[in-house]
């Protein structure tokens, strides 16, 4: 989870996930669409996967800006 979602821990990740007739996907706040999974969990621990690499890139930018 980014460092500046905490506070909204209560809010569901649910309307990331698109499910059609192709399978399940997940859309990033960038609007980018990944998949297709094969169920849920699957696109949840690949969720979980992309945000923890965006959260390291922005601990890289981080600090290189610094």
């Amino acid at each position: 989870m980014r460092q500046r979602e905490a506070g909204n821990m209560a809010l569901s990740r649910s309307s990331r996930f698109i499910i059609n007739q192709l399978g399940l996907f997940f859309k990033t706040r960038e609007s980018d669409i990944y998949g297709p999974y094969s169920n849920l969990g699957e696109a949840n621990r690949a969720l979980e996967i992309y945000v923890a690499l965006m959260d390291l890139h922005e601990q890289s930018d981080l600090t290189v800006a610094a």
